[in-house]
């Protein structure tokens, strides 16, 4: 009979055993979701319950791909609107989840002092700051691969180019001002002359470019420092 699963990692789901401080698929320390109770000397049995968080980056990270495929569903079938409104959908949810995950790297790096760096007071070392500097999403992303591993992305290359065209896209949709212009050279073939901005950029090519800088990231983020990717990555 198979020995019962002790905790498993709440990042990724890899199981640990009683030792474990670290999950051996994930950077530094780790919350534990404990599977089994732990019995004392006396007999006596207590069940222990750490907090139980949601893989939300994970959430987020299906929710992009699933909207890039049916952007690109609905362009081979000439559904353009409907083309457009998966491929917002795929854009702020690749977006979102890149900035789920490296919110949560921040939290397992620098703990209690995640909320004063996130708010500007301290940098990613934990030093106060004389003027407040809220850290970007880029900032996140190189400042917690720096702490890491000493190392950094290359921002004149992919993936970090597509990292920041995501963002730009991302503020475009949230931000949205509707500007008079001549318009813009439709991207279809079935549809001559000039569209709306918004249709010209919010594209199935779009979503899928999102949903490349998405995966871009995260693979090279492990890479970078060495470790292996969580399941919900290779799946």
């Amino acid at each position: 009979m198979a020995e019962p699963i002790w905790a498993t990692c709440q990042r990724c789901g890899a199981e640990l055993n009683p030792k474990d401080d670290k999950c051996p698929k994930c950077v530094g320390a780790t919350n534990k979701h404990f599977e089994r109770g732990m019995s004392t000397s006396i007999g006596m049995v207590t069940e222990i319950k750490w907090s139980v968080r949601t893989l939300f980056e994970k959430v987020l990270y299906d929710l992009a791909r699933q909207h890039a495929n049916d952007a690109e569903s609905a362009f081979a079938v000439r559904k353009h609107n409907d083309e457009m409104v998966h491929s917002i959908q795929a854009v702020v949810f690749a977006a979102a989840c890149l900035e789920a995950f490296i919110n949560q790297i921040g939290i397992d790096k620098l703990e209690a002092k995640f909320d004063a760096y996130d708010a500007g007071k301290v940098d990613a070392k934990g030093n106060n700051l004389a003027t407040r500097h809220h850290p970007s999403v880029e900032d996140k992303w190189c400042d917690m691969t720096q702490l890491i591993c000493g190392k950094q992305f290359d921002k004149g290359k992919s993936p970090f180019q597509g990292f920041h065209g995501l963002l730009a896209l991302r503020q475009y949709i949230l931000h949205y001002k509707a500007m008079s212009s001549e318009g813009f050279p439709s991207p279809w073939q079935d549809m001559n002359g000039f569209v709306p901005e918004e249709r010209a950029k919010l594209t199935a090519s779009a979503a899928r470019s999102a949903v490349q800088s998405m995966e871009g990231m995260l693979k090279e983020f492990h890479i970078l420092i060495s470790a292996q990717l969580p399941d919900w990555l290779t799946a």
